[in-house]
C-alpha cells in the first residue's frame, strides 16, 4: 500500500480524513496482532502507518486551531462566532509583586508576630 502524503491529506474532507484515520487505527491493530503472532508480511509497516495515522492527526489537528485548513473545510464547516476572551480583574502592584512574611504582615496590622513551633527551633 502506497504512503500516504500530507498534500494528500489536505486534499481532502475532515469526514474523509477522519473515514481514513478509523480506516488505518484498524489497520494498526490488525498488523500488531499479527506481529506478536509471528504471522506479519511486513512488520515496517507498522511504522508507516503509525506515521499516517500522526500525519492525519496532525493535519486535523491545524485544521481545527484554524492554522491550515483543508481543502473541504471552508464548506464543510459553518461560521462559528468568535469567542471573546475575557480580561482577568488586574491586581494591584503591591499583591502581585510584593511576598511578605508572617512578622511583616504581623507589622502592617499591629498584631504580634507568631512563634517559632518548638519542631523548627530544635532543628537548629
Amino acid at each position: 500500500m502506497r504512503e500516504l502524503g500530507a498534500g494528500e491529506v489536505r486534499q481532502m474532507t475532515p469526514d474523509e480524513a477522519q473515514t481514513r484515520l478509523r480506516d488505518l487505527r484498524e489497520e494498526l491493530f490488525t498488523l500488531r496482532f499479527r506481529n506478536v503472532m509471528r504471522q506479519a508480511d511486513n512488520p515496517l509497516r507498522i511504522r508507516a502507518v503509525r506515521r499516517a495515522i500522526a500525519r492525519i492527526e496532525t493535519i486535523l489537528g491545524e485544521d481545527a486551531h484554524g492554522t491550515r485548513r483543508m481543502a473541504g473545510a471552508a464548506t464543510a464547516k459553518t461560521a462559528a462566532p468568535a469567542k471573546t476572551a475575557t480580561a482577568a480583574p488586574a491586581k494591584t502592584a503591591t499583591a502581585a509583586t510584593a511576598k511578605t512574611s508572617g512578622a511583616a504582615t504581623a507589622k502592617k496590622s499591629g498584631a504580634a508576630p507568631a512563634k517559632k513551633s518548638a519542631v523548627a527551633t530544635a532543628k537548629k
